[in-house]
């Protein structure tokens, strides 16, 4: 699979992996996806500070599926962004507002396995459905942010601070199908995330899932901001009622990793990443 440089805000072709830079928010990012087939259909997509990874899959096949996925593909894409950039403030509920009011126009035959962020000031905003997985990498130490259920259609999201040098992995659910998070953490630990996009781009190749796609992030703080933050958060699980944490962010161990992304459960093991 070729690899391509791309600008911010454009799409690379299907196929590729392509890297492009926000300088003035000081994000790099690397992008991999797939070669779309009748069977499914990948993208990622970024604009301004927002990016996200998406595969559609037509859940009946009747020989039209390639040409409805791209179309609706595009066509999501394209209110996403609208969505977006109509927001006059973008913190966790309007930005989750936007994409649920997008992702509703899609066809009622087609399933969405998204991975999404916004890096927004000093703050990372993220969210997946459907199998989609975000991975972190911090100060040597790597884990998972969100993982959702497959085949679950409910939009997790989760905040917290950006901090120097963190990488973002936010990938599909057939990509997580593909690529294990053991080596997705590895990679972010001991390449460039344009080394590691090359390998990943290289294994895709070799396979044949379509749904397969993945944005590679890396932030580096504006000079004079701090490294490390004390912040304080809102957090919420799935089980508790909201409350407020304050501390230093650290990561749980990936065997835990592991052990909630069998059971299918939001994995939150970076504090306050948690969700709102």
């Amino acid at each position: 699979m070729p690899t391509e440089h791309s600008k911010a805000g454009r799409q690379p072709e299907p196929g590729t992996a392509g890297r492009s830079i926000v300088s003035r928010e000081h994000i790099a990012s690397e992008k991999i996806i797939a070669t779309p087939t009748s069977l499914a259909w990948a993208q990622v997509y970024n604009a301004g500070t927002l990016f996200l990874a998406l595969s559609l899959v037509h859940k009946v096949h009747d020989g039209k599926e390639k040409s409805v996925l791209s179309a609706a593909g595009k066509e999501l894409l394209n209110n996403i962004e609208a969505e977006y950039f109509s927001l006059e403030t973008k913190g966790m509920a309007a930005i989750k507002k936007a994409l649920m009011d997008a992702i509703a126009g899609l066809p009622a035959d087609v399933s969405l396995s998204l991975a999404a962020a916004s890096l927004h000031k000093d703050s990372a905003f993220v969210f997946a459905m459907d199998g989609g997985t975000i991975t972190i990498q911090r100060g040597g130490n790597t884990g998972v942010v969100l993982a959702a259920k497959p085949d679950d259609s409910t939009l997790l999201s989760a905040t917290g601070p950006l901090e120097h040098n963190d990488m973002f992995a936010l990938q599909t659910g057939q990509f997580t199908d593909l690529i294990d998070q053991k080596e997705v953490g590895a990679s972010l630990l001991h390449a460039t995330i344009q080394e590691a996009a090359a390998l990943f781009a290289k294994k895709l190749a070799d396979k044949e899932e379509p749904g397969a796609a993945c944005v590679l992030l890396e932030y580096s703080a504006p000079s004079g901001t701090e490294v490390e933050k004390v912040v304080e958060s809102r957090v919420e699980t799935p089980s508790t009622p909201p409350s407020t944490r304050r501390g230093r962010i650290h990561l749980i161990s990936p065997a835990r990793n592991a052990s909630q992304r069998d059971a299918g459960r939001p994995i939150t093991p970076i504090s306050p990443y948690l969700p709102p």
